[in-house]
């Protein structure tokens, strides 16, 4: 009888030993390197009257990248050995990022414009382009923070060496955010309330859902090195699948001229993050 339960309670502790040695549970931090896509513009004017139902639409990058911005990221991860091989490793990150863009005046007025432009008096455009020129760049530093769920795969191709190959979906949630705009010799920073304020603003008038965008999908690509089974340091590439940025409103512009209704739409700020870690399991 004795025998019996001394060997179920052995067996229960094996059992559980080899769950938890299969098992390791870490911290990590690193830096962030980021960017934001460009947001594409465009307008398209319904014209009555015009044949073959051809809609007349002008389009640009209205916001440009113009660099990296530079945060952190901190979490916890679990590493599940799955195989010899391969292991399933989901992480809770808290990540600061963002990106540099700008407003290229002169470029937009070249993109929109350029075909109206060909046969207008060269005097005209002349003037025109020295006003856009004088506004100049308009610049922009968006950062913003996000809660991360990454759920990777790590393949370790070489046997008996720790170099991991992750791969796999992240997923995201945005906290807070800042925006700092610098024009006209002036700069001026909003805070996550204030930007918050201006799409409620910009909601009520115009009856559109908010262009800026909580939730965040990516894919992330990267490398892992483990020492002794305790010390990791990694290096990845998260790819934005999603816009961050998604804004679509239309005009019935027929009392104050023939144009119709007026399509505007305006898209992107896809994140784009480069991140190095090093990691502690226990």
């Amino acid at each position: 009888m004795y025998m019996k339960k001394i060997l179920i309670v052995t067996l229960t502790l094996f059992v559980v030993n080899s769950a938890f040695s299969q098992v390791r549970f870490g911290i990590k931090a690193g830096p962030n390197m980021s960017s934001l896509s460009d947001i594409k513009s465009s307008v398209s004017f319904n014209v009555p009257g015009l044949p073959f139902g051809i809609t007349p639409s002008l389009s640009a990058n209205i916001l440009k990248e113009d660099g990296m911005s530079i945060g952190y990221h901190a979490g916890a991860f679990l590493n599940i050995r799955l195989g010899s091989f391969i292991s399933f490793q989901p992480e809770l990150l808290f990540s600061s990022q963002g990106g540099k863009q700008k407003i290229d005046m002169m470029g937009i007025v070249e993109d929109m414009f350029g075909n109206m432009l060909n046969g207008a008096d060269l005097e005209d455009i002349l003037d025109m382009l020295d006003m856009v020129e004088d506004f100049g760049d308009i610049r922009i530093t968006y950062k913003s923070n996000y809660i991360t769920l990454p759920l990777l795969l790590e393949i370790k191709p070489i046997p008996f060496v720790n170099l991991g190959i992750l791969a796999g979906p992240q997923f995201g949630m945005n906290l807070s955010k800042k925006l700092t705009v610098s024009a006209f010799g002036e700069t001026e920073t909003l805070s996550n309330s204030d930007i918050d304020d201006a799409m409620k603003e910009l909601e009520k008038e115009t009856g559109t859902t908010n262009p800026l965008k909580k939730m965040d999908i990516g894919l992330v690509m990267g490398l892992q090195y483990t020492f002794l089974d305790k010390i990791t340091i990694g290096a990845r590439y998260n790819l934005g699948l999603t816009n961050g940025f998604d804004f679509m409103q239309s005009f019935d512009l027929s009392e104050v001229g023939d144009i119709g209704r007026v399509k505007v739409s305006a898209k992107g700020w896809k994140n784009n993050v480069f991140q190095v870690s090093i990691g502690f399991s226990f």
